[in-house]
């Protein structure tokens, strides 16, 4: 049998988490792993998916291909508890933002965020939209007031609507 890089996961279910954490991701060995019937919504020890792999990496052409098999976009991971939109959004990276949204991404998650260090983690649950008001990215905010993104929405008794946010921002 020759020797993968996924040979060596303890068993299949890994792998689809192994190939995705690589660096040259290899596109036909993730549509493989999917096609035998691995599940794209397994989360690793960081609990994140493979979806979330690929959006923090910027693979627009992977995350395709994950939610053309059945990924979820509204899984929460990560140490912060985001959601695959609300961490595109957070880094500015449009077109996968429209990809998530155009596959079902719910706007109005709200995800928890981090605000000191790991002792002092505090569930603010803001939304994409409120990251994208505080990054200035209008043009993600419009995306996702689009898709249905509520500007009303309060994260906190200390978290601002976007809709304020935006207001006192100066553009």
């Amino acid at each position: 049998m020759p020797v993968t890089r996924f040979s060596k996961a303890s068993n299949l279910k890994n792998a689809l988490l192994k190939e995705i954490k690589e660096e040259d991701t290899k596109l036909n060995i993730l549509q493989m792993l999917l096609h035998s019937g691995v599940d794209p919504n397994l989360k690793d020890n960081e609990e994140k998916t493979a979806l979330y792999y690929a959006v923090e990496k910027g693979k627009i052409d992977i995350c395709q291909l994950l939610l053309s098999n059945g990924a979820d976009p509204n899984i929460k991971g990560g140490w912060l508890n985001e959601t695959a939109l609300y961490y595109a959004a957070k880094k500015g990276k449009l077109y996968i933002c429209q990809l998530l949204l155009s596959n079902g991404a719910d706007p109005n998650i709200k995800s928890g965020l981090l605000k000191e260090t790991a002792l002092h983690f505090a569930a603010e649950q803001r939304t994409a939209l409120h990251y994208a008001t505080e990054q200035g990215a209008l043009n993600i905010c419009q995306l996702l007031l689009s898709n249905g993104a509520d500007p009303n929405i309060k994260a906190s008794s200390t978290t601002r609507q976007p809709c304020i946010m935006l207001l006192k921002k100066e553009y």
